[in-house]
């Protein structure tokens, strides 16, 4: 059942602010976030789907989509926009003399209904039948070709067709009641899959097999495992994704957890640190001062904070806190129903936050021939601070067995 994952009156302000009368999605994670919907041809096999977001409340929005993703959407209700039109050919037998139910009713006649035409045909069709052909149309540029883009622009002569990509990240940056819980969820299982995964860790173990135990627990948490990078070792700045470690760990070793899930489509990422028995003098001071640097950071967080003020804040406390050279590109992100959302967290990234935005925050050391040391949370931007989506101890875990 569709959970209704877009900001409308957000949106609805923004395109007014940027003089849109439509704007159209057409990459998986936008098309969901407008329409609920999300396609295994979309996401796998590049096929088109398009959901157009009318500024004016008195136009119907609408979904675009092959044919064959039609059954699934109807039957499993799986948006909250009713004007949906399809293109290709797709083949279910359909005995005449059968009664059918209202959902089936509706999937033979699409059927029968669907245009034998190429998606951007029939795209430009809806946009003038919707009377749109000659106003202001934001489409998102990432999901369709060069050529396609070109071809609707000579369709709708009379139109302005605008790259929108960058607008829908922009209305996606503050979040849905609906997309908090989702990402709290997300958050849950993730750390679930952590200290079960620490629990589990014996000396000896290789990051394979740390792999195999935090993917097995995330699926048991009804998640999906999309990044899992746990590092060993003076290895431990490593991602280790493409290729998990196949280094035993031993005394002293440092494991890096850099994890998340995806939980109805949208992300987790955390991190945390664990090292085989009691740390060195190193490790525990480094861990301690990237730490350190994660919780200024924190501390600076609330609504109308400058976004560069608190990539500031946390370089200089790693810096007086025991890495005098410390260096970062970023110190977090935006996270949703992509992995990462606007705003960056950097030194050159403008603007402010603003209050409903979802960040992840972190500082991490990495070094080489000593490895990687890393905390980072999820948090909610409110009006006065923030509201922790991870609860899991930021401690640096001693692995005793």
């Amino acid at each position: 059942m569709f959970q209704v994952l877009l900001n409308r009156e957000r949106a609805l302000s923004i395109m007014e602010k940027k003089g849109l009368d439509i704007l159209i999605a057409t990459t998986p994670e936008n098309v969901t976030y407008l329409s609920d919907f999300r396609a295994l041809g979309h996401q796998y096999l590049r096929s088109n789907i398009f959901a157009g977001l009318p500024r004016e409340k008195s136009v119907d929005p609408f979904l675009i989509l092959p044919i064959g993703e039609y059954p699934d959407l109807i039957s499993l209700h799986l948006s909250w926009i009713k004007d949906v039109r399809c293109y290709g050919t797709f083949f279910i037998d359909s005995p005449h003399r059968r009664v059918f139910s209202k959902s089936t009713q509706m999937i033979r006649q699409q059927l029968g209904n669907s245009k034998q035409k190429n998606p951007t045909d029939l795209l430009a069709e809806v946009l003038i039948e919707k009377e749109f052909e000659s106003k202001s149309i934001g489409l998102d540029e990432t999901g369709v070709t060069k050529y396609q883009f070109e071809q609707l622009i000579k369709n709708l002569p009379n139109g302005r067709i605008i790259p929108a990509y960058d607008i829908l990240r922009e209305i996606r940056m503050v979040k849905t009641p609906t997309e908090i819980e989702l990402l709290r969820g997300a958050a849950r299982i993730t750390e679930q899959a952590i200290a079960s995964t620490i629990d589990s860790v014996k000396e000896g173990m290789t990051g394979t097999e740390l792999v195999r135990i935090f993917n097995s627990e995330i699926v048991r948490g009804r998640g999906i495992p999309v990044f899992t990078s746990i590092s060993i070792g003076e290895d431990s700045y490593l991602q280790n994704i493409q290729q998990p470690s196949k280094k035993r760990l031993r005394r002293a070793d440092l494991i890096r957890f850099d994890v998340g899930c995806q939980y109805h489509y949208y992300f987790s990422d955390v991190a945390r640190t664990a090292v085989m028995g009691g740390p060195t003098e190193k490790q525990q001071r480094y861990y301690k001062a990237q730490l350190e640097g994660e919780m200024a950071a924190l501390d600076t967080v609330r609504a109308g904070v400058k976004i560069s003020h608190i990539f500031e804040a946390a370089v200089e406390k790693v810096r007086k806190s025991g890495i005098p050279d410390f260096r970062r590109h970023h110190c977090g992100h935006g996270i949703g129903i992509e992995l990462y959302d606007p705003p960056l967290i950097a030194l050159t990234t403008a603007g402010t936050l603003i209050e409903g935005m979802v960040l992840d925050i972190e500082a991490p050391y990495y070094e080489l021939g000593f490895g990687g040391v890393h905390s980072e949370d999820m948090i909610l931007v409110t009006r006065s601070g923030y509201e922790p989506l991870t609860t899991l101890s930021r401690e640096l875990y001693q692995i005793k067995h």
